[in-house]
């Protein structure tokens, strides 16, 4: 991949979803969705929450317009329980 191409993904049911890009490559995250459970921002050790949902789309902190960044340091993972699945987008910017 290169800068400017799309990253995306949805998970599996009941599955938890991590994005952690290759060593050197930067993403902006655009937009993330949370079914029903929560999803965080972390370095394998430590994490902080950046959304609980019980909605489709986590209405409560907007995970639709969203800014992002990740790297292969701090990772995105994403939650999902009882029949529902995660997902993000976003571009690579390095």
């Amino acid at each position: 991949m290169a800068s400017g191409d799309v990253v995306s993904d949805i998970g599996a049911v009941n599955t938890t979803l991590a994005f952690q890009p290759a060593a050197s490559v930067e993403v902006l995250l655009s937009a993330f969705g949370v079914q029903g459970d929560w999803s965080f921002i972390t370095d394998g050790v430590l994490s902080a929450t950046i959304a609980i949902g019980a909605n489709t789309i986590n209405t409560a902190n907007d995970g639709i317009n969203t800014k992002i960044f990740l790297n292969n340091s701090h990772y995105l993972s994403i939650g999902a329980k009882a029949g529902q699945s995660g997902w993000y987008t976003g571009i690579q910017i390095k």
